[in-house]
């Protein structure tokens, strides 16, 4: 039955469109991202620039050294305040603070914070000659009024001579002309970034839909392909399943893969006492039931209608035949075998049945030609035990004869190398396997005569084992 088409999926052009522009905005935001962050640290390196040159040339000339180690007050502050107006605090410069090097606030121009150690303060890598920049708020360490968004700079200031840090300045930079300034570096980069990404979109969306209509087509094609193989699949396995032969697939290191319903009745095992193990039928040995024949297969080597025998898991023997054949995969390697197993011991049987009658009836034939040559009783007696011990398959036979006065049985013709110690003798009703058929009138058969309770002890010497007898009739 055929798969029905597959339904074609009408958001796909949309889908790769949605995910193409995310990427594409994902990549112009992180470009946009870039170009600010590194606009964005060119303002903080004025700041910190600017602070510098503020501390060497401009402080440097106007502080005294009792200006950096307590706070200041009266006349000085009122000094210092004057010269922070006029020659710092100017161009978006919103406060500044002089630091000890023990970290207390000698002066500021917000003179709430003198005298004070704010726990925020960044003045130790200043000490050491370095200097540290941040974004922050213009309150956030402590002070009084407004608190808009600025930059902040932390610059050594050193002594007269050039010497290590003294103390330490720093000075509050409005975040509002450097946010202005990475605007004016960015908002540029941005529109000529959307513009080419629009177009470059633009650009994409046919070859998007080309693409999107051939993987349509490919994924249509690998559905029906896997439908197509499913429904295989299916039907082998129903297949391996529903067949009375015995299916047995091995991997190259001969443990089972496939085990299925028909080698469960056969031999036994179920699939999952197998499957992943090695494979329980072979018997131990050499010759044609042996292992070399799982070898055989395993080099690769087709074979059909090997007649053997397998193990059962009641540890009997079945007659079976194999046909075998290799398994490889895409790169042409061995990847193991499948064996088709087939039970033909009820052939076997039939086939021993037709040999067994054949000879039986060669027997007869010929056992006729010899009496048609030997009319003596005697004569005719030996060819009957000679014949019958050749279709027992015995070397040993003996015919018991009914004495004229009905009482007992004599062994008046024997076969084999017992026949000289069993001539002649007798044995009455019931006694013995001769005995107890005489007198039942039906067959029987004793697997070991020596465990047998009826023998007859004085034929114990004659070391007999298996004994069987059938009744003769005259007329």
């Amino acid at each position: 039955m055929p798969s029905p088409p597959a339904e074609r999926s009408p958001h796909l052009v949309l889908r790769f469109a949605l995910y193409t522009g995310l990427a594409l905005l994902a990549a112009a935001l992180a470009i946009v991202w870039f170009v600010r962050r590194d606009a964005q640290v060119r303002a903080e390196r004025a700041v910190g620039f600017h602070a510098q040159f503020i501390a060497d040339t401009i402080l440097r000339d106007h502080l005294a050294p009792q200006d950096l180690t307590a706070p200041v007050h009266g006349q000085r502050l009122r000094q210092l305040d004057d010269l922070m107006r006029r020659e710092v605090l100017r161009g978006g410069a919103l406060r500044a603070n002089l630091y000890s090097r023990s970290g207390v606030v000698t002066y500021s121009s917000d003179h709430s914070l003198i005298g004070g150690r704010p726990i925020d303060a960044k003045v130790g890598p200043a000490l050491v000659g370095l200097i540290d920049q941040e974004t922050s708020h213009l309150n956030e360490e402590g002070g009084e009024g407004e608190n808009p968004r600025i930059l902040e700079a932390y610059v050594p200031l050193l002594a007269a001579d050039g010497g290590r840090p003294v103390g330490v300045l720093e000075l509050y930079q409005d975040y509002a002309p450097v946010a202005r300034e990475i605007r004016s570096a960015v908002v540029p980069v941005a529109a000529a970034l959307a513009l080419a990404l629009l177009a470059l979109y633009a650009s994409l969306f046919p070859i998007l839909r080309r693409v999107t209509r051939a993987l349509e087509r490919r994924s249509n094609r690998l559905r029906e392909q896997s439908e197509a193989l499913r429904a295989t699949n299916e039907t082998l396995q129903a297949l391996i399943d529903a067949t009375p032969i015995a299916i047995q697939a091995v991997d190259p290191a001969g443990n089972v893969q496939i085990w299925n319903p028909a080698a469960e009745r056969i031999f036994g095992w179920r699939a999952d006492e197998v499957v992943g193990g090695p494979l329980p039928t072979v018997p131990d040995g050499d010759g044609p039931g042996g292992r070399e024949i799982l070898e055989r297969a395993l080099t690769g080597e087709p074979f059909s209608d090997l007649e053997t025998r397998r193990l059962r898991r009641d540890g009997s023997l079945v007659d079976v035949s194999i046909s075998a054949a290799p398994i490889h995969d895409a790169d042409g390697a061995l990847s193991g075998v499948v064996g088709l197993v087939v039970d033909i011991s009820e052939r076997k049987r039939a086939e021993d049945d037709l040999r067994r009658h054949n000879d039986e009836l060669e027997a007869l034939y010929r056992t006729a030609l010899r009496l048609g040559q030997r009319l003596e009783l005697d004569g005719v007696l030996e060819e009957i035990v000679t014949r019958a011990a050749d279709l027992g398959e015995s070397e040993h036979g003996f015919v018991y004869l009914v004495d004229p006065d009905g009482s007992t049985l004599t062994v008046r013709a024997t076969t084999g190398r017992l026949a000289a110690s069993l001539f002649g003798t007798r044995c009455g009703p019931g006694e013995g396997v001769a005995g107890r058929v005489w007198q039942t009138g039906r067959p029987m058969t004793v697997d070991d005569y020596r465990a047998w309770p009826g023998r007859r002890s004085e034929l114990d010497d004659l070391g007999m084992r298996a004994v069987t007898a059938v009744p003769l009739h005259a007329g």
